[in-house]
């Protein structure tokens, strides 16, 4: 989902809990919990065991969501896996939800930029 050309430059590690909002040019992926915002260039990875309890924003590039992710998700692209839960309102041109995921928001569907 993420492609070759995304590099991940922010990690909160497993045993990580953050509380405060993050911005990077870059990409975040999240196998920790974060209470925050994160607001990325490329790319947010909230994995399995990661949990995020604020707004995702990726400003020209895809959330994956693998954990647990509540508040409002912005992207390009949005994919949310089997084991993926959210609650809150998701805006996006092009959405991916997999069997098993657990969805209660609003998905607001935006034209693509292509």
């Amino acid at each position: 989902m993420l492609g070759k050309k995304t590099s991940l430059t922010t990690l909160i590690g497993e045993s990580s809990n953050v509380q405060g909002d993050i911005t990077t040019k870059q990409s975040v992926r999240v196998d920790g919990i974060i209470i925050g915002n994160i607001i990325a260039g490329s790319a947010i990875i909230i994995s399995v065991s990661g949990e995020a309890e604020g707004d995702l924003t990726c400003i020209a590039g895809k959330i994956l969501i693998e954990g647990k992710v509540e508040g409002n998700v912005i992207a390009e692209s949005i994919k949310i896996t089997s084991t993926g839960k959210i609650t809150g309102r998701i805006e996006t041109s092009n959405i991916s939800i997999e069997d098993g995921a657990t969805v209660n928001s609003t998905i607001v569907m935006k034209e693509s930029k292509d």
